[in-house]
This record gives C-alpha cells, sequence and structure tokens, in this order.
C-alpha cells in the first residue's frame, strides 16, 4: 500500500492494537485522526464503541474535515474499515471512515481563466464608447405679470358704516336690559296681587 494512512482499514486495525495494549480511546482516537489529515485526507471519521470506561456501552466519534454521510459522493469518495480490540471487560468495536483526498464534491466549483483567442474575439466585436452629447438649456422665457382693470384689487365697501354699527349694538343692549327690568318688575308686581303682561320686546299691558 502506497499511503498505509489513507487507508481505512489499516488504519482501523492500527486503533484496534492500540486499544489492547493499553492506550486510553480518546489518546488513540485523536492520534488516529491527526495521523490521516496529515496524510492529505479530505476528512477522516473515527467511531469507538464499546465499554470504554464502565459496565455500560458507549460511543465515542472523532472527527475532522468534510465527512459524506449519504449521497453518490459517500458511494465514491469514502473507504470504510472496520476492527475489533478484545478488553477485559469486553470486545470493542472500531470504525474509520476517510475521504478520497481526490474527491470533487458536488458544491466545488473551478473557475477557469478566459483563453487569449477568447480575450482576442471579445475585443473585436467591442463597440466604440460615443461621447455623450451636451444639450444646453434654452433660455427661460421672460413672464410678465398681468394686471387686472383697474380697481379690480379695491375692497369692496361695506354694507354698514362703523358708525351705524355701533349704534345698533348700542340699542340692542339697551333693549335687553329693559326687558330684564320690566320682568323683574312684573314678578314683584305679581307678588303684591296685580295680574301684568310683559312682552318680549319691552312692552307691558295690565
Amino acid at each position: 500500500v502506497s499511503a498505509p494512512a489513507l487507508n481505512a482499514q489499516i488504519m482501523a486495525e492500527k486503533l484496534a492494537n492500540a486499544l489492547e495494549r493499553g492506550w486510553h480511546f480518546r489518546r488513540a482516537g485523536h492520534s488516529t485522526v491527526r495521523r490521516i489529515m496529515e496524510a492529505g485526507a479530505k476528512g477522516c471519521l473515527v467511531v469507538i464503541a464499546g465499554k470504554l470506561t464502565g459496565q455500560r456501552h458507549r460511543t465515542e466519534k472523532f472527527k475532522a474535515g468534510h465527512i459524506k454521510y449519504c449521497g453518490e459522493p459517500r458511494n465514491l469518495w469514502m473507504d470504510r474499515g472496520f476492527a475489533a480490540a478484545k478488553l477485559k471487560p469486553g470486545v470493542i468495536g472500531v470504525t474509520v471512515e476517510i475521504m478520497d483526498p481526490q474527491a470533487k464534491l458536488p458544491d466545488e466549483i473551478e473557475i477557469k481563466q478566459p483563453s487569449a483567442e477568447y480575450i482576442a474575439a471579445a475585443a473585436s466585436f467591442v463597440r466604440p464608447v460615443q461621447a455623450p452629447v451636451v444639450v444646453e438649456p434654452e433660455p427661460a422665457l421672460a413672464v410678465q405679470a398681468t394686471v387686472g382693470p383697474e380697481g379690480a384689487d379695491e375692497e369692496p365697501e361695506p354694507l354698514i358704516e362703523p358708525g351705524e354699527r355701533e349704534a345698533t349694538t348700542a340699542k340692542v343692549k339697551k333693549s335687553k336690559v329693559a326687558a330684564k327690568r320690566l320682568k323683574k318688575v312684573a314678578k314683584e308686581v305679581k307678588q303684591l296681587g296685580v295680574d301684568v303682561d310683559v312682552d318680549a320686546e319691552g312692552g307691558d299691558g295690565a
């Protein structure tokens, strides 16, 4: 084998032998992952399952890089190996999965640089850019103010002179005061037993 660190079965057997020799499972798992990644793998997954620290079954996973769990990329580029380590508490299973360094994943995109021929052909189709045409704005036309006929802006004359308006207001106030006084007098007269009729305009009738 040209690259043992990239062979999943070989690395699984080495990890199982390390566990049988007394290595701690965490130390052995991290060491295996580091060795695989240093060899150039795109990703790796190490699974150790069994009675690791007690009588209860446990599963520990160590992974690094890019890993495919399903689909066509897994079938094409993932190498899988399995081995078993026999210890006093029981059997410990070791699974190692390695992604090939030459793997081409669907999400990897490679952008190619255009060739010289393509650049030359594209340059021949480029049209020259014309200078922008500057359009001068037209001079603004003078706007003449229109004036209406004489006397159009004059205010209309009031229908009531200021003096007459004040006199009318005073009369209304006086009539209201007189009406109130007459009503008061009528109440006093009624209390004396005399019938008196006072109208709204201030007149009275007995």
